[in-house]
């Protein structure tokens, strides 16, 4: 192991976490900027992440059965049964939260 320790620790799971995050942000930011040229979908993705129903009042439902039509066409989440989705990458669900909270 880099530290030289044999045993793996809380310290040394949540280290390799941060670094994953690391290399695979730049990858997160162009999945972003490429699903952001469809209207409505930026929204959906943190909607999904929190957890929260992606149809709302005042957007209307095609915009957001397009945006969740693409979101898994481009493999970003998955049916697990009618109307509920999971993300593909769980990772990207966490990058999705930090990134929308700033």
């Amino acid at each position: 192991m880099e530290t030289g320790n044999d045993v793996i620790t809380h310290d040394l799971v949540h280290l390799g976490y941060e670094r994953a995050t690391l290399a695979l942000s730049h990858i997160f930011d162009e999945m972003l900027d490429d699903l952001s040229v469809r209207p409505q979908v930026r929204r959906v993705l943190y909607r999904h992440a929190l957890g929260e129903n992606a149809y709302e009042e005042g957007i209307y439902p095609d915009k957001v059965k397009r945006a969740i039509d693409l979101l898994l066409g481009r493999a970003v989440i998955e049916k697990t049964a009618r109307g509920s989705y999971v993300f593909v990458e769980p990772m990207f669900q966490q990058y999705i939260l930090e990134q929308f909270r700033h």
